[in-house]
């Protein structure tokens, strides 16, 4: 059979096991973080004053059970030459790996520390991704050495996850010699050191884009979200893809911000007409955060979010490459199901055949105490 290209996954060589032994049974980590004790000045015949210790629960929850179903027909396997059945097997193993790296590598946007437009040419707007060229590429990983250092995090096993146009940037930063980038390790996806960072390309990072509407969507007004078209509605809604257009903008975006967040499901059509399918497999690696005029728009495993609007008046801002800059073991993932294929014969309804039922059970979260050692380093990727 033919050969498939698939993102290549980098979860395994940045991210932390440690929690999978301590979870033996049930699905949550719970690891409390603890307050700071300070230093004073003792004065003769005068008690201190004492200082109370608290503990915050902080829970990671292993709440992400996925999978899909396939069927090889007997009549397939028989007339074949290739054994579909292992080979869809491993494309669906791909695809499951592929997921969760991209739920780890989301995991950025919790960050304590972030590199913007700002940082990088202080003329520009703190908020704004930066605009990056072979000219001031280094920046993004001077700047964020210098974001770690300030938060005491030790220089040993930092890395970064770069898209594929932050590597070209540097690679013409270093006069198109890729061989300056040093020798590369077995890890997938390793490219090599630069300014203290062990280098990861990635495909699979974290793209987002913020909406803001001019005025109160009108009927049949649109907005497109990678190949997803979303339409207001302020009578019935009827249609695949319809949002409930309310009376003023802040509702309207409540309901659009509740519909994305539930992947475009939603049984009872209380902010939306449940999408088609293939359009819930799209929508459920979104994530909406409300800004009360605006919406954010994030979207895991796309670095560079394409998006449209029919109303010339809104506008589509701050499109942006997440890219993924830490100490190795600072983001958590816990897999209670490792992505794994189950097989079963379809002769019971009647039918020739085999089923095949890829899946996984997984959770990963930074935790507090590790987010002050990663850096989201914002990239602008609207001309990508």
């Amino acid at each position: 059979m033919g050969r498939k290209l698939f993102k290549t996954t980098v979860y395994r060589s940045i991210a932390s096991f440690r929690e999978e032994a301590t979870l033996t049974d049930g699905q949550i980590v719970d690891r409390p973080y603890r307050s700071d004790l300070a230093a004073e000045t003792i004065t003769r015949g005068t008690a201190l004053n004492q200082q109370d210790l608290t503990t915050t629960s902080d829970t990671l929850t292993v709440n992400k059970y996925v999978g899909m179903l396939f069927n090889v027909d007997k009549i397939d396997k028989a007339q074949n030459k290739w054994d579909a059945a292992r080979v869809y097997a491993e494309d669906a193993a791909k695809k499951l790996a592929i997921l969760i790296d991209s739920e780890v590598l989301y995991q950025v946007v919790n960050a304590a520390s972030t590199v913007d437009y700002n940082d990088i040419d202080s003329t520009q707007t703190a908020g704004e991704p930066a605009i990056i060229t072979s000219s001031n590429v280094y920046k993004l990983f001077t700047i964020a050495g210098r974001k770690l250092d300030n938060y005491d995090v030790d220089m040993m096993d930092r890395f970064a996850v770069i898209s594929p146009e932050v590597k070209q940037m540097l690679v013409e930063y270093f006069g198109g010699k890729e061989s300056m980038l040093g020798d590369k390790t077995s890890e997938y996806a390793n490219i090599g050191r630069a300014f203290g960072f062990e280098l990861y390309v990635s495909n699979n990072i974290t793209g987002s884009a913020r909406w803001t509407p001019a005025n109160q969507p009108s009927d049949a007004d649109t907005i497109t979200i990678e190949g997803v078209t979303l339409t207001f509605e302020t009578g019935s809604l009827d249609t695949a893809g319809k949002v409930k257009s309310e009376t003023s903008v802040a509702v309207t975006l409540d309901n659009l911000v509740a519909f994305i967040n539930l992947g475009g499901v939603d049984a009872d059509s209380t902010y939306g007409y449940t999408v088609s399918a293939a359009n819930q497999r799209i929508m459920r690696n979104w994530v909406a955060v409300d800004g009360g005029t605006y919406v954010d728009i994030y979207v895991k495993g796309t670095p560079n979010v394409t998006v449209t609007g029919s109303d010339s008046n809104d506008t589509w801002t701050l499109e942006t490459q997440h890219n993924v800059f830490g100490q190795k073991g600072a983001i958590d993932i816990v897999t209670q199901i490792a992505p794994t294929v189950e097989f079963a014969s379809r002769v019971s309804a009647g039918i020739l055949g085999t089923n095949a039922l890829p899946h996984t059970l997984f959770g990963t979260k930074l935790f507090y105490d590790e987010t002050f050692r990663v850096v989201d380093v914002q990239v602008d990727s609207s001309n990508f």
